[in-house]
């Protein structure tokens, strides 16, 4: 929890670097130090693990879709629409077994759905 960060981060600041085994002089150093971390925590710019998580499976939805464009742009027309239906079927199966494959931490079908890859999908096979 929060509050067990910050217990650990005090305790830590404690041990300190000063010659008197503090990294602050005084309260008022101490406060200002707690309000930085507790901002920062706020904030967010201390990543947790979820968020790192979340970034990757985002990323990886990111590059499976701009591969999926690329493999679509290349398909040469005309072409009967039964073949260019399979094409596209097979195409969006392989971006699906990569999500299947490379994903940390999530359901693929759920992030898939979550990062807007369904959405995806329907912009480019139209």
């Amino acid at each position: 929890s929060g509050l067990t960060r910050v217990r650990e981060w005090v305790r830590q600041r404690a041990a300190g670097k000063g010659g008197d085994g503090r990294s602050w002089q005084s309260g008022a150093d101490l406060a200002v130090q707690i309000r930085k971390l507790v901002d920062a925590l706020n904030a967010q710019d201390i990543p947790t693990p979820g968020s790192v998580i979340d970034a990757f499976n985002k990323e990886l939805i990111t590059r499976v879709v701009a591969e999926l464009r690329e493999a679509v742009s290349r398909v040469k027309l005309p072409m009967p629409s039964e073949t260019l239906d399979a094409r596209a079927r097979d195409e969006v199966r392989i971006a699906r077994l990569k999500i299947s494959k490379q994903t940390f931490g999530a359901d693929a079908d759920t992030l898939a759905g979550q990062n807007g890859f369904e959405t995806a999908i329907d912009g480019i096979l139209k």
